[in-house]
């Protein structure tokens, strides 16, 4: 009864939804890295890409879907567009090097194709 007094509105609102809801309204709102969803929906960093996976399917349903900017490689610039994981890469295919940017995440709406 103590803890739920000092709580802030914000974390009580937080509780109210499933980490998957206040995922997909955290990447509604901006474009994020797992690390920043992680820090910002309470949930390890690790099961962050988990949660996409699934969050990618249920999305569809609601006429959404998860838009992914694509890590690449900051020593060679290899871009790794096919890439299923939502997990970051260890390391480049192509020159080797560890130094690999984040993936980003966002929801938008689903474009229909012509």
């Amino acid at each position: 009864m103590l803890r739920a007094l000092n709580e802030s509105d914000g974390d009580a609102r937080n509780q109210a939804h499933t980490v998957r809801q206040r995922i997909a309204e955290l990447l509604r709102e901006s474009e994020l890295t797992a690390h920043e969803i992680s820090r910002r929906a309470s949930v390890a960093e690790r099961d962050v890409a988990e949660h996409l996976r699934h969050l990618e399917h249920s999305l569809l349903h609601s006429g959404e879907r998860l838009q992914v900017l694509a890590p690449h490689c900051v020593k060679c610039d290899f871009a790794f567009d096919h890439r299923e994981k939502h997990g970051r890469p260890s390391r480049c295919p192509r020159c080797k090097s560890e130094r690999v940017s984040k993936a980003r995440f966002s929801v938008v709406p689903h474009s229909r194709p012509a």
